[in-house]
This record gives C-alpha cells, sequence and structure tokens, in this order.
C-alpha cells in the first residue's frame, strides 16, 4: 500500500463545494471524494499559518512544544519514521514557507521544492541583489502584464499545480513501493494566477487577474498591525472588490480540483495499480473580512483554522463523515499505522484509522478519544520568526465548545461552533470557560518553558528567499 498526503494551502472547509452551504459546483472532483471517502467534519489546524500548521501536519506536534517555523532537532517528522522503516518518501513543495530552507525537506529519500541551483535560480538572485537591474526587470514584468494581462505564464513565487504534478509523477515513477509521498499546492494562496479559461468561468465583477493583484498588493503594502485599535482591513476593500477577490479564490480551488483529479487518474491508470491511500486537507484557512481582515493573519477563529481532512482511496469506498473534532497533528500517526510503522513518542496526535481499513472502516466510536483540540501561535507579522509568550493565542476546542485565549490582555472568548460556527457571539458559561482556560495556561507554559529555535539554513537564507517570502505576504 502507498500514501499520498495532499495539502492545499489556504483552503478553508467551505472551500469544498460539498462541506459548504452553497450550490455552485466548484470542486467536483473533491466533492465526489467527500463522498466516497472518510470525511471528518471537525478537523483543526495546530495554527492559523504555514508556520504553524506544518509542525503538526509533518511533525506530529503542537507549534508551542518544539517552536517554529519550520522544524528544529527535536523534531521528528513523519518522513523521518518512514524511511527509517525502508520505505520510500518523495516531498514536493510549492511554497518556500515550506522548503529545504526550513528543514522540511528531513526525512524525504527525493525531495523538490522552490529552492535550488539551477542557472535561472542564481540569475533571479544575481537580479534581486542589484538593485538596479531588479527594478528594471520588475518594471520590464509589469509592462508585459499590462501588455497581455491573459499572459498564463508562472508568473507566481511558487510551483503551480500542473507543473507540481509533473514532478510528482516522474518522481513517483521512479521510487519503489511502498512510498509515502507529500505534496504541497500553492495556488489557493495569493498572488493569484489560475487559468484564464477557468477564471473566466467566476463573476469576478469585472476585475481581470492582474486587477485583483493589485487589490492584494495594496492591502499587502498598507494592511494596519493586528495591534492597531479600531484598525482593521476592511476599511482597505470595497465590498465589491471583496467578492471579486473570493471568485478569483474559488476559481484557484477549481484550478486545484482539476489538478488533483488528472494526478489521482495517472497514478491510479491501471488496473493492477498498488492500493493507495489518499489524505487531503488544507494546511490552514483563509479569511475574507469575517472578523475583519482579509488573508491569514495570525487569530483563531474558525474561518482560519476549521479545515477539509479527507480520506479515500483507488480500491475501496469508506462513504462515512465523522463528526469527531481532530487536529491535523493526527496526519503522522495515522500515516504510521497505515504502513504499521511505529509511533514516535514525541508526537502528541492520534491515529484516524483502525489498522485494516476494510474490516474496521471508519467510524466515530474507532476514534481515540481525545479530550481536547489544540490550535496556537505567539507572533504578530510574518512567519513567527520573533515570538513571544506575551502575545500568545490559543484555541482549545471540547466540541460543541471553543475557547480563543489571549494572553495579551489575559481574557478569552468562549463560542458554542455547533451553534455558531462563524463565531458571531461569545456565550457565558463560567465551568466550560474555567476548565478551557486552564489548558490554555498550560499551552501557555509549554512556550515559555520551551525552545525557540531558527532551523540551521534559516539562517543562511538568500535574498531571493525573502523576495519570494514577501512575495507571498509571509514578510511585511
Amino acid at each position: 500500500m502507498n500514501v499520498i498526503l495532499i495539502t492545499i494551502d489556504s483552503m478553508r472547509f467551505g472551500a469544498i463545494s460539498e462541506l459548504s452551504n452553497s450550490d455552485d459546483v466548484v470542486t467536483p472532483f473533491l466533492d465526489q471524494k467527500v463522498r466516497q471517502g472518510a470525511t471528518f467534519m471537525n478537523a483543526f489546524a495546530t495554527g492559523s499559518g504555514t508556520s504553524t500548521s506544518f509542525p503538526g501536519i509533518l511533525g506530529g506536534v503542537l507549534p508551542f512544544d518544539f517552536g517554529y517555523p519550520g522544524l528544529s532537532n527535536h523534531n521528528t517528522p513523519i518522513a523521518e519514521v518512514l524511511k527509517n522503516d525502508g520505505i520510500s518518501t518523495i516531498g514536493i513543495s510549492g511554497n518556500i514557507a515550506t522548503s529545504r530552507v526550513y528543514s522540511y525537506d528531513r526525512g524525504f529519500t527525493s525531495f523538490h521544492d522552490t529552492v535550488g541551483n539551477s542557472l535561472k535560480d542564481n540569475l533571479y538572485s544575481y537580479i534581486l541583489e542589484h538593485n538596479k537591474i531588479f527594478k528594471l526587470a520588475k518594471k520590464t514584468n509589469q509592462i508585459i502584464r499590462s501588455i497581455k494581462p491573459s499572459l498564463e505564464s508562472n508568473s507566481v513565487p511558487y510551483i503551480r499545480a500542473e507543473d507540481l504534478n509533473d514532478i510528482a509523477v516522474d518522481m513517483i515513477e521512479d521510487c519503489k513501493d511502498p512510498y509515502f509521498a507529500w505534496l504541497h499546492y500553492m495556488d489557493p494562496h495569493h498572488p493569484y494566477s489560475p487559468p484564464q479559461s477557468i477564471f473566466e468561468e467566476f463573476d469576478t465583477k469585472g476585475y481581470e487577474i492582474d486587477q485583483i493583484n493589485e487589490l492584494v498588493d495594496n492591502w499587502s503594502s498598507r494592511r494596519p498591525e493586528l495591534s492597531s485599535d479600531n484598525k482593521n482591513d476592511s476599511e482597505l476593500f470595497t465590498s465589491t472588490e471583496m467578492e471579486a477577490i473570493k471568485e478569483t479564490y474559488n476559481a484557484e480551488m477549481a484550478y486545484v480540483d482539476s489538478q488533483i483529479e488528472a494526478l489521482y487518474k495517472k497514478i491510479t491508470k491501471s488496473k493492477d495499480t498498488e492500493e493507495t491511500i489518499f489524505i487531503v486537507c488544507g494546511d490552514h484557512g483563509e479569511e475574507f473580512l469575517e472578523h475583519g481582515h482579509f488573508s491569514h493573519r495570525p487569530k483563531l477563529f474558525n474561518e482560519l483554522i476549521h479545515v477539509p481532512l479527507i480520506l479515500f482511496s483507488n480500491k475501496d469506498k469508506f462513504n462515512t463523515s465523522i463528526s469527531n473534532p481532530v487536529s491535523l497533528s493526527d496526519i503522522p500517526p495515522t500515516v504510521s499505522r497505515l504502513f504499521d510503522s511505529k509511533s514516535n513518542s514525541t508526537w502528541r496526535g492520534m491515529p484516524l484509522t483502525s489498522k485494516d481499513l476494510y474490516t474496521g472502516r471508519i467510524k466515530n466510536q474507532e476514534l481515540e478519544e481525545r479530550d481536547y483540540i489544540f490550535s496556537e501561535l505567539a507572533h504578530e507579522a510574518g512567519l513567527g520568526e520573533e515570538q513571544s509568550p506575551e502575545i500568545a493565542k490559543i484555541s482549545v476546542v471540547k466540541y460543541p465548545w471553543k475557547y480563543i485565549y489571549y494572553n495579551k490582555n489575559n481574557a478569552g472568548r468562549l463560542y458554542n461552533i455547533r451553534d455558531d460556527p462563524h463565531e458571531t457571539e461569545a456565550v457565558l458559561n463560567e465551568e466550560v470557560t474555567d476548565e478551557l482556560h486552564e489548558q490554555a495556561q498550560t499551552r501557555l507554559s509549554t512556550l515559555a518553558d520551551g525552545p525557540h529555535h531558527k532551523t540551521e539554513n534559516q539562517s543562511t537564507s538568500s535574498t531571493a528567499v525573502q523576495d519570494r517570502l514577501e512575495a507571498l505576504g509571509y514578510k511585511e
């Protein structure tokens, strides 16, 4: 058996049509897999951004356990465990924040990311490091895009889905079974660049792709700090502009959906293909002003941490929906169990499947019970290079309750996310609040006492890497 983990950047829970309240069909392939597979209706990311979610997705831990961004020497990533058991491990990341720069290549037999030593990369670095040449190149690119805005080129700071697929298929064909492959698609993350043919299917209020990205660029340069009193991102968009951005996001989701279908067909085209389990999730969500901000700023509301999580197979249908709250930190122990490998002692997550998917299936009562689901962060900008317990935010879910604690104010808010999934109104329940507040304090002490690290590669990040981070909105 093989396992393919597909993570999709910025995919909020309702981004998959079948999981939304809309009648519009944006993601037909994933809709089908939601119905046929095992869908976890209450899955939570360990943080609201890539830097705080991937310690859970690949490392099985919470962000405060060993620090972030990136993996430290204290982490034991799932790929490392599997590789030691003789399983082929393949990693392809379209995001610089999940690249070798942040040690996410650890444990992979074969790894591909946006960092390299090719002539193209070296030329890119040279241009960036020479200011006059960079300004000329940037102006030239702007002129080209204004002359031909529909030009479909890879002008975004990440690997496009179709290119990522080509790389993945080649790497999988070259490896031996059994294998574990991780693919990280970036396309729903701004800046946007959906194929023009797909973009035209959505009502973007007359805006072209370049104009949408200009709106995002304007936001990126003018967005207020989270700590700003009485200021938020809503002042930077009209309602029409935000609707246009949402539709462009949907176009990117439609594109990614089509590319995941294409990958699935290529991998499973032969009847003799080994059974392959696919795990698909969003690494975190995306906010469209629901709580006053755009994108995925360091906050812990549901639009940012409640994400899709689906398991499906090319050989069998599970046809089940699981309501138990789960964490993306459950992915490493789940993958480990599928390969019958030993779980690592540092992992906080729990397996989401029985050892035998056929006889046991996946049902609520089969999940190992956990008392609380945590999400956490301790930064207000960037990827979290500067973390401080003083500004820590911690979400504690004990379904249907969700408590968000703000250490800066030494206060929290309690929500009933079953009755109020959009967290529009805090509720009063002293007993529950006290219980979840105590759990938040326990996590806070972990941050205060734990390691604050930077991975070895981060200290030598190139100018090109820093520029890509800025283009993705990770650096302000």
